[in-house]
């Protein structure tokens, strides 16, 4: 009579098994996420995901269907305001750099998608030396010392450059719907958006080419 009972036992050993291993799988990529878990983006490139990212996954998203909620804004919508410090404690903010066109860059420093582009970017930089365009790099580095060591380390700092530090990306990485890295846009004289999830430094002729267009524009 009490052998029906028996098979159950096990049964529930597996249940809990299996609870137990997805519970660790969604920890991993929670953690894979925190420390930056390298992914393809939807147009192929390798970059770094965010926390909030690999939360998606564990639930079962999708990478690139989060991707494109994420970048809800438009091109031509103005580009949203920050005000965050520099290598020097200065604050900047955004709307400070209207008449300039300004390739934005957010980055962090161990993330080696980013920094694969320092030699590129330091280029791209010779290329527009002297024209109305700034580079700017925001880091969501948590530590200071690791920002500026990696600014300092692969030549990311010069003229046309500013460096800003925005701990874990609260204040502009989310606002502009940064979900990888290196992510870039372009943001035009007039401060609207012009190029949303823009090409790389090391695309090269691309890159150049959108940034004489913006040179170009009208405001």
């Amino acid at each position: 009579m009490g052998h029906g009972l028996k098979p159950q036992k096990p049964l529930r050993r597996c249940f809990a098994a299996a609870f137990l291993l997805i519970w660790q799988m969604k920890t991993v990529l929670l953690l894979l996420g925190a420390l930056g878990w390298s992914i393809a983006t939807p147009n192929g490139q390798p970059a770094y995901v965010l926390a909030t990212e690999a939360s998606v996954l564990a639930a079962g998203g999708s990478v690139e269907t989060n991707w494109q909620t994420a970048t809800a804004l438009r091109v031509g919508s103005l580009a949203p305001d920050f005000r965050l410090q520099d290598l020097m404690g200065k604050a900047v903010a955004m709307q400070e750099l209207r008449g300039k066109v300004v390739y934005l860059d957010f980055w962090f420093a161990g993330c080696k998608p980013c920094v694969a582009e320092a030699a590129p970017a330091a280029e791209l930089r010779r290329k527009f030396a002297g024209q109305d365009v700034v580079f700017v790099y925001i880091s969501t580095d948590i530590v200071v010392d690791d920002w500026v060591r990696a600014v300092r380390q692969h030549a990311l700092d010069g003229p046309s450059t500013i460096h800003l530090l925005d701990p874990q990306g609260i204040r502009a990485a989310r606002r502009y719907g940064v979900q990888g890295f290196p992510t870039y846009l372009i943001i035009g004289r007039d401060g609207r958006i012009r190029h949303l999830d823009a090409p790389r430094p090391s695309d090269g002729a691309q890159t150049i080419s959108l940034l004489k267009q913006s040179l170009a524009a009208k405001r």
